[in-house]
């Protein structure tokens, strides 16, 4: 029970510490491109815009997977 009980804490800490670092990049991310665009203000706009984009497309893939499964059988 314990060997289980870490390999999901080890997953799940690293689910939250990519989490953590992907929101950080979109956000470094976002202001680059707001500032590149002499409008800062812009550059939460972006990095929304990116984290929806990645999400859709994760989204996406995560249901053709699970189709393709269950679609052979």
């Amino acid at each position: 029970m314990f060997k289980y009980f870490l390999k999901h804490l080890s997953y799940s800490a690293i689910a939250v510490a990519s989490a953590v670092l992907g929101g950080w990049l979109i956000y470094e991310a976002g202001k680059y491109i707001g500032s590149a665009i002499d409008n800062p203000g812009h550059g939460f706009l972006i990095s929304m815009g990116i984290a929806v984009i990645i999400g859709l497309i994760h989204y996406a893939y995560e249901q053709a997977k699970i189709e393709v499964k269950y679609s052979k059988k």
